[in-house]
C-alpha cells in the first residue's frame, strides 16, 4: 500500500498487494511442507525477501509509468516496461538468489535456512511479478482509462 502512496495511485496500491503477498504464502507453505515452520532464521528471510521483492516491482511500475501514453492502451505500456526492465528484473534476481544460496553450504543451520529461503523467497517474487503482477496492473489500469478517459498513472 504505501507503493500506492508513493506512486500517488489506488491502482498501484491495489495491484502490489498479490505479488507482494504471493513469495511470503510460498514460503510458509514451504516451511510448513518441510516441517521446519517459522524459526528465526525463517522471519529474516522473509523480511529481507520481502524488501528485496518489491524493489523489482518498483522498478517495474516506475517504468510503466514512463512508458504510458494518453489514450494509448495500458497493456502497450506494461509489455514496454517488461520488455525494457524484464531483463534487469530477472538478472538481479537470479544474482541476488544465487548469493543468498551459497548459504546453504554452511554449518550453521540456521545461516542454511536463510540462505534456502531467501532464495526461494526472491524466485517467488519475480515469478509473481511476472504471473500477477503484469496482467493485474494491465487489467485494473484499463479499467481506470476506461472509467475516466486518462491515463492511470
Amino acid at each position: 500500500l504505501f507503493i500506492g502512496l508513493a506512486f500517488r495511485s489506488r491502482i498501484v496500491g491495489v495491484a502490489t498487494i498479490m505479488p507482494a503477498i504471493f513469495p511470503v504464502v510460498a514460503c510458509g507453505a514451504l516451511l510448513r511442507l518441510s516441517g521446519l515452520g517459522l524459526q528465526f532464521a525463517s522471519i529474516v528471510a522473509l523480511i529481507v525477501s520481502f524488501g528485496l521483492g518489491l524493489s523489482a516491482t518498483i522498478h517495474f511500475f516506475n517504468r510503466m509509468r514512463l512508458e504510458q501514453r494518453p489514450g494509448e492502451d495500458p497493456g502497450v505500456a506494461v509489455e514496454r516496461a517488461t520488455v525494457l526492465v524484464g531483463p534487469a528484473m530477472i538478472l538481479t534476481t537470479v544474482v541476488l538468489a544465487c548469493g543468498l544460496a551459497v548459504t546453504v553450504l554452511s554449518d550453521l543451520p540456521s545461516l542454511r535456512l536463510f540462505g534456502w529461503l531467501s532464495a526461494f523467497s526472491m524466485l517467488a517474487a519475480l515469478t509473481a511479478d511476472f504471473l500477477i503482477l503484469r496482467p493485474s496492473i494491465a487489467w485494473l489500469a484499463r479499467g481506470a482509462a476506461r472509467r475516466s478517459g486518462q491515463p492511470p498513472f
